[in-house]
């Protein structure tokens, strides 16, 4: 379970609700499980629950959001050799693969695959 901060809960769960895909990037002090793909370079894809708690649950539950969501994170490597860890909602690994030509989109039969 990962705890999430009000501001990304509410804009992530409100995402959800709608039935709306994203990708977006995270920062090195963002979610642990971004925290720990900056890290190492075993893994490149990992899902996680994000659960809202305290005040943020009972936000999402006035707004009639869902209070927990799953989210896949993906750490890729830039051309520029830098990492970068974005979170998704694209949680198919074997459809949505990071394509390097269309950065920073998670894409569905990519060409340059």
């Amino acid at each position: 379970m990962i705890v999430i901060t009000p501001v990304r809960a509410i804009f992530l769960a409100s995402l959800v609700k709608f039935n709306r895909q994203f990708a977006g990037r995270c920062s090195k002090s963002s979610f642990k499980p971004a925290q720990q793909l900056f890290k190492q370079y075993v893994t490149d894809s990992k899902k996680a629950t994000l659960t809202a708690n305290g005040d943020v649950k009972n936000k999402c539950k006035a707004l009639g959001l869902p209070e927990t969501i799953t989210v896949r994170f993906v750490r890729i490597r830039l051309s520029t050799e830098e990492t970068e860890v974005l979170v998704t909602s694209l949680l198919n690994s074997d459809i949505y693969t990071w394509c390097k030509a269309k950065f920073p989109l998670m894409c569905h039969n990519c060409p340059a695959q």
